[in-house]
């Protein structure tokens, strides 16, 4: 009888802290990065939160922004209007070392199932802005929560711009 008066959702919350490895061969380094992450649909949750994202490169004005499309099914749209500026900040150079992007005061939240984008951009001119690893896998990092699939780099200093660095 104590199942049918169990409740539906958790009335609490579990505060952990994740750290999403990804791999790191220094491949190139652009203006920018777009990345799906998806949170998956397997486990009882209602939602994870996404605090930080840690980067590493020439760094300079850095620009962080999520896309508001509730679930964009692997496909990343170039156009602005489809995306939320989260974070702002300048950052000095750091090719050795990750630098955390604090999104805690707009943190990304993704409930089951839902995939949302993640683009990060810096305005410093030239192309060592943001160490970028070519795609080796189908998923960059798989676990428990969620999945962060290959991304897209972005070689122009303008955010969503589409012309690139080299004036082509």
């Amino acid at each position: 009888m104590a199942a049918l008066n169990r409740a539906t959702k958790a009335n609490y919350v579990i505060h952990d802290h994740v750290e999403a490895e990804t791999s790191d061969r220094e491949d190139h380094t652009f203006c920018g990065i777009m990345f799906p992450v998806k949170c998956k649909d397997v486990l009882p949750i209602d939602h994870v939160v996404i605090n930080s994202v840690s980067v590493r490169g020439a760094l300079g004005p850095l620009t962080v922004w999520v896309s508001k499309d509730e679930n964009i099914n692997g496909e990343i749209s170039m156009c602005k209007k489809h995306w939320k500026k989260i974070y702002q900040k300048t950052h000095g150079r750091s090719f050795r070392a990750y630098k955390e992007l604090d999104l805690s005061s707009e943190p990304i939240v993704l409930k089951p199932g839902q995939v949302k984008g993640i683009y990060i951009h810096s305005t410093l001119r030239g192309d060592e802005a943001i160490v970028y690893d070519n795609k080796d896998k189908q998923k960059t990092h798989d676990d428990s929560f969620l999945t962060i699939l290959p991304g897209r780099a972005h070689v122009s200093e303008t955010p969503f711009g589409s012309r690139p660095i080299w004036g082509w």
